[in-house]
């Protein structure tokens, strides 16, 4: 039921998208990095920043009510540590850094918090939901073989590094709750662009989205925690 809900509001969120430039103030693009990682028992374990690239439409609703609608590509990762594994003679220890591939649509209701010494300055409380396509997933893994037979300079680690499609690993379908905080910045007279917004947010998975049975021997599936940050300007 609740992937229903999300389909029906990702549909649309699309038409609005479409459709709410025509009532819209403000839209633009915005570009930012996202720091994630795996619900459960497993936590970010230095995977790189991911990307987020995309647009925007803003929709007043009030004075300090407004809905807030994307589409982004934005890239999800995390670290999974791998059950020891006997290869041969050897013991392979094998770390996975996974990157999805998503490309998200969101709608968010933003609420201006009342702060009034901050006059115009005062943020965006803001709160919703998204839903995003997994279009794919990679590990980068880390495998590092100890040999059991040979003499002791025969048995000193020896590690590779390589790249491997594990789109079937992933959920196609990755729906989540969003809530942060939105600052704006009028621009006056600097031409294409009207303002400048500084978006944080944090988006946690509705349903689970990676299953690491194939990896490490668990039953668990897990979801994907993440923090990103943007700069984006309207036109």
């Amino acid at each position: 039921m609740k992937r229903t809900l999300l389909k029906l509001c990702a549909c649309f969120l699309i038409l609005f998208l479409f459709e709410g430039k025509i009532f819209a103030q403000e839209f633009g693009a915005r570009v930012g990095t996202s720091f994630s990682s795996f619900a459960n028992d497993y936590r970010f374990e230095g995977a790189g920043p991911g990307l987020v690239l995309g647009g925007f439409v803003n929709i007043p609703l009030s004075d300090v009510m407004q809905v807030t609608g994307g589409i982004d590509y934005q890239q999800l990762k995390g670290s999974v540590q791998n059950s020891p594994a006997f290869v041969g003679s050897d013991i392979r220890l094998k770390e996975s850094n996974i990157t999805f591939h998503t490309v998200e649509a969101s709608a968010l209701l933003g609420y201006k918090l009342p702060l009034g010494f901050l006059g115009d300055a005062a943020p965006y409380l803001q709160g919703g939901v998204s839903i995003a396509y997994n279009a794919g997933m990679w590990d980068h893994y880390k495998a590092t073989y100890i040999s059991l037979t040979g003499t002791p300079s025969d048995n000193s680690p020896k590690t590779f590094r390589g790249k491997e499609n594990v789109s079937s690993l992933g959920d196609q379908w990755l729906p989540a709750w969003n809530v942060g905080l939105r600052f704006e910045v009028p621009l006056e007279d600097s031409g294409l662009f009207k303002k400048m917004f500084f978006d944080f947010r944090m988006r946690n998975s509705i349903d689970p989205a990676l299953n690491v049975f194939p990896l490490n021997g668990s039953a668990k599936e897990l979801g994907i925690h993440s923090l990103s940050t943007s700069i984006a300007f309207s036109f």
